[in-house]
């Protein structure tokens, strides 16, 4: 019986935690650093000033190419408290020894900065329901499909505006298996290897003082003949592909032209879920098209009647209409996500243009990928389609 009602009590409280996310209320104990509860609202939130400056920099560093690992070797070099720190600091100060900088500062690591630059929840949505119970019994919690997140647009002020925030997630993916090296490599987490699609590294030889690349899928899995090597001298390589750059710019030395296209340029298409989805929708509209075809056919047949007919073709077609009406929408979010900020994209050209020393943020804001193929071609992939 205690059971029973304990169960039936988990329940209900469940169902109207989830009925106050839906709302947009904020139901969360801790606040996301950057932000603390309104003190008019408990479930509203509120910019923490001190806290967002951490987040505003955070994403500053992103935007010029860094990795997860670099940014938070930075903020650690500055003397930036964590949000773990930081909640010590206010909460517990007696436990803290001033003089000893990891306890008073923290020490940032990798999965903290990703948390924050991968947050939604900095662009004024809140984003609730990542985790849940295994049951009413336990404790023990486990992480939500992101599909089951509660998202609730524009429910309080935002730290990073949305466009930067869609612009950094097309960025991550570049840097993120950017592991820290002694030399620094200005095409390092760009090149894709041609063939097999898999990334391409850059290793040192100590013997010949060069470096080189090496299809990454062929180097783990070499005994199985996968791929192959696509060995090239780095040094070489990397000014072939600057050479190439500049020859693509050199097709649009007239910048009014590039500019008065700016407006309709846009990224490629990073969003693998998106993607995905867009092809589940048309697939699904395959099969539907082929079942209405085949009701077609069981009519003229004489296995159904003219009525069931309509009914099941009605029920089909506007199942294919949703899904038009679905895939039309998802490919919208796509253009309207991936939009280039105009002045940003036209300091880029400007830059571009001049290209004497480019940098690591110059090049990853205009270069998506590079494939390179075994027999030497290369394929530069630009984050404007236009000049591809």
């Amino acid at each position: 019986m205690n059971d029973m009602y304990a169960k039936d009590i988990s329940k209900k409280v469940k169902t109207s935690l989830h009925s106050r996310m839906k709302e947009g209320l904020y139901v969360s104990g801790r606040c996301p650093f950057g932000y603390m509860k309104d003190p008019n609202n408990k479930n509203h939130l509120i910019i923490n000033e001190e806290q967002a400056e951490t987040v505003r920099l955070i994403f500053d560093l992103a935007l010029k190419g860094n990795t997860y690992h670099f940014i938070a070797q930075e903020l650690t070099k500055r003397k930036i408290k964590t949000p773990a720190s930081y909640y010590n600091y206010v909460w517990n100060t007696k436990s803290i020894n001033t003089n000893c900088i990891s306890q008073e500062y923290g020490v940032w690591v990798d999965t903290t900065i990703k948390s924050i630059l991968t947050n939604q929840i900095y662009v004024g949505d809140t984003v609730q329901g990542k985790t849940k119970k295994i049951n009413y019994k336990l404790k023990k919690t486990i992480k939500n499909n992101p599909k089951e997140f509660i998202i609730v647009e524009n429910t309080h002020e935002a730290i990073i505006d949305r466009d930067t925030f869609n612009y950094v997630q097309t960025l991550l993916p570049k840097n993120v298996k950017r592991p820290e090296k002694k030399r620094f490599y200005l095409l390092d987490g760009l090149l894709y290897c041609g063939d097999c699609k898999h990334r391409i590294t850059i290793r040192y030889q100590n013997k010949t003082g060069r470096s080189y690349t090496t299809c990454d899928y062929y180097r783990t899995y070499s005994k199985y003949h996968v791929c192959t090597t696509h060995t090239n001298n780095y040094e070489t390589l990397e000014n072939v592909i600057l050479e190439e750059i500049k020859s693509v710019c050199e097709k649009y030395l007239d910048k009014s032209k590039i500019k008065d296209s700016i407006g309709n340029m846009t990224f490629e298409d990073n969003t693998l879920k998106i993607k995905k989805q867009i092809e589940s929708l048309e697939l699904t509209n395959k099969k539907l098209t082929n079942n209405l075809d085949k009701t077609y056919r069981d009519m003229l047949k004489g296995i159904i009647d003219e009525e069931q007919y309509k009914r099941i073709s009605d029920s089909l077609k506007k199942e294919i209409e949703d899904n038009k009406s679905n895939i039309d929408n998802l490919k919208n979010e796509q253009i309207v996500s991936n939009k280039v900020d105009k002045k940003q994209i036209e300091k880029y050209i400007d830059e571009f243009l001049s290209l004497e020393k480019p940098t690591r943020e110059l090049i990853v804001n205009l270069v998506e990928k590079i494939y390179i193929y075994q027999d030497k071609r290369i394929d530069i992939i630009f984050t404007f389609k236009n000049v591809t």
